[in-house]
């Protein structure tokens, strides 16, 4: 029966306390009725069976009178002993005698007299005994009304116990229902044995549900490395400090990012980083309890939380305002000056962050966290490193970067993105040799967008990858052309950590030389120096087939990183390319010239050939020349330059440089 159904019967709106004597009293008074009827029963029985016996012994004291047919002697002992109906009849039917002077119409009994064996006449009675109880009406109503009397009040009391019994069972469920009782809070009892089964069945159902509970509610809202409030913890303080804050009294949020993280756990492995992170959170708490207790700042119901990996939001219902926030972030800026020791390692960290003040710059939660997150990405983008406050211009910007993602993947699916190439020429003989190839976008109409706009975005997004695979296609069939006009030039193009990383780049060269036709030699792929140390042995899985068939191999931007030497010197670089920033330097800082002789004696060490980049003046190439560095590349030559263009200027610099070379000759 369902639940509706139970509660609209009779049934369903009785009481146990009720229910249960009026069942007893119910069932002792229809015990108490099949009592008397049976009684009745028997009375009736015995009164017709004993009522028969006298009637057969009648007979038997009238026959030897009959069988002489002394008819007076019959009549006198029919009406000496019978108080009833009695009638003598012959066997032919003839009347004899009848104790009320008639014969009886309606015999209960009729019984053959016999003498010596032979049958000589009938007898016929009415009802010879009285039937009757033995005790008197009244007393059969006072049993009855004793017996339903006895049996209601032990319904009654029977009902209590189990009443009893069921609230505290009910107990067990309502605490289980309400989520706020404990199985050790609840009454004990239960008065039966299978009540009490399941009563203490229920405790113990509610202790491991409250204790299931518990686990999946600290599930819920912790982090389960550090402990912290998780994102859905940290949404529901913020939604309370939402309520109670105003302009009088702010609420700040920091959004934070650990500096170099993801460095340190790709340097030292995820478990270090697990304890980093944990010491950082220490750190971070320390030093908010340190101003708390300066005074400096209300730190009452701080909530520091971690809705993800690296991330740390920090939220400040009693902050002052501005001053006191910037207060905050320059403290915890100063907290990680000193390194963060972790299983044996010193690491330097640094720590970053958003802040948006509550409720100035949001009247939601999601409005605060999106903007708190869009502080940071502005730090990250302009300053790298810092504390920044949210300003309104900051959603203006992420829109544009939104607009900007989604050009550049239009972009990509139509075709905009091209290779333009910036020659390299051999400082000792002055002829072209290579050429590096730039990502360029160029839009309809002519228009071109310049490389500082899309490629921080494309590298956020990992469009970079799509864009150099692009990139790499057009560079081959560029070579391949230029081949068939006569050019023998290599081709440089810049791979990506994100296309290094790709575990089909190594597939994707190759195709790009198999389509394109370019033999191996013609091809130099540059790397940075981090993605070379990141991972050495993956680094040589990818690259040595490559560098096995022909494929030439530069570390660019040498010197600009924190270089392992040890491991570069083991890895087979064909080229060390000097980064623009030494070359532009040389003018105005001292310390370029040593950097550069350096970096040139360690290739010149190791047998490598060396490209400077940014070359700008002829001091420059002069200077790069003088001191043995293979090939310059730079404004002083040429710009980068679309795929006909760079082979009308190849064979222009060819044709003037022989006419230069006869000139001086003669």
């Amino acid at each position: 029966m369902a639940l509706k159904e139970l509660k609209s019967s009779p049934l369903g709106r009785v009481s146990l306390a009720w229910a249960l004597p009026l069942v007893s009293l119910a069932l002792a008074m229809a015990m108490a009725v099949l009592f008397l009827l049976v009684s009745f029963i028997a009375v009736e029985y015995r009164a017709y069976e004993d009522s028969k016996h006298e009637a057969e012994r009648i007979a038997e004291m009238v026959s030897q009178d009959l069988s002489r047919a002394h008819m007076d002697g019959v009549s006198s002992i029919i009406h000496a002993y019978v108080p009833a109906d009695v009638t003598v009849l012959t066997t032919d039917g003839t009347l004899v005698a009848s104790s009320n002077g008639v014969r009886t119409s309606s015999a209960v009994h009729s019984v053959p007299i016999a003498y010596d064996g032979d049958v000589i006449g009938q007898l016929q009675t009415g009802r010879l005994v009285d039937s009757g109880l033995s005790i008197p009406g009244w007393g059969i109503v006072l049993l009855v009304v004793m017996a339903g009397g006895l049996a209601f009040t032990s319904g009654h009391f029977f009902a209590v116990r189990v009443v009893r019994s069921v609230q505290q069972i009910s107990a067990v469920a309502h605490g289980l229902r309400a989520g706020d009782a404990k199985a050790e809070d609840l009454p004990l009892g239960a008065d039966f044995s299978e009540l009490r089964e399941m009563y203490v069945s229920m405790r113990r159902a509610v202790a491991r549900v409250r204790r299931e509970a518990d686990d999946l509610k600290k599930e819920a809202f912790t982090n389960p490395v550090s402990g912290l409030p998780n994102f859905s913890a940290l949404m529901r303080s913020l939604s309370f400090v939402l309520e109670q804050a105003d302009f009088d009294h702010p609420a700040a949020l920091f959004c934070l990012d650990l500096d170099h993280f993801d460095r340190a756990c790709e340097s030292f492995g995820g478990a270090v980083g697990d304890v980093l992170l944990i010491k950082t959170i220490a750190r971070i708490q320390a030093e908010l309890d340190t101003l708390g207790e300066q005074g400096r700042v209300n730190t009452t119901g701080t909530v520091l939380a971690q809705p993800w990996a690296d991330s740390l939001y920090l939220l400040l219902p009693n902050i002052g305002g501005r001053a006191q926030a910037s207060e905050i972030a320059r403290a915890l800026r100063s907290a990680f000056v000193p390194p963060v020791e972790a299983c044996g390692y010193e690491v330097k960290l640094g720590l970053s962050g958003g802040i948006v003040m509550i409720p100035e710059d949001g009247q939601t939660t999601n409005d605060l966290v999106r903007r708190g997150e869009t502080a940071l990405r502005n730090v990250r983008n302009e300053t790298r490193q810092g504390f920044r406050f949210y300003a309104p211009r900051m959603d203006r910007m992420a829109k544009g970067r939104a607009q900007l993602e989604s050009d550049i993947r239009e972009a990509i699916e139509i075709g905009e993105f091209v290779p333009f190439f910036q020659p390299k020429l051999d400082l000792r003989t002055g002829r072209i040799k290579g050429c590096e190839a730039l990502a360029r976008w160029q839009r309809p109409g002519g228009r071109s967008v310049p490389p500082s706009a899309f490629i921080p975005v494309a590298e956020e997004t990992g469009l970079i990858d799509d864009i150099g695979h692009i990139i790499l296609r057009g560079a081959c069939d560029a070579a391949v052309g230029w081949l068939q006009d006569g050019l023998a030039v290599s081709v440089a193009v810049n791979v990506s950590p994100v296309q290094i990383r790709n575990p089909n780049f190594r597939d994707l060269v190759l195709d790009a030389l198999a389509n394109s036709g370019l033999p191996p030699r013609f091809l130099e792929l540059e790397i940075t120096e981090s993605i070379a140390i990141e991972d050495p042995v993956a680094f040589q899985n990818t690259v040595d087939p490559l560098r096995a068939m022909g494929v030439r191999l530069a570390l660019d931007d040498f010197g600009t990183g924190h270089s392992n030497l040890a491991i570069l010197s083991r890895l087979n670089f064909d080229v060390f390319k000097i980064d623009r920033q030494f070359i532009q330097n040389l003018d105005r800082d001292d310390s370029a010239r040593p950097i550069i002789e350096m970096i040139l004696a360690m290739a010149e060490s190791l047998g490598l050939e060396t490209v400077a980049e940014g070359v700008e003046t002829i001091a420059h190439a002069r200077f790069l020349r003088q001191r043995g560095c293979t090939y310059g590349q730079g404004f002083l030559y040429s710009p980068a330059l679309p795929r006909d263009d760079f082979l009308a200027y190849a064979q222009n610099w060819e044709a003037r440089r022989q006419q230069s070379v006869i000139a001086k000759a003669s």
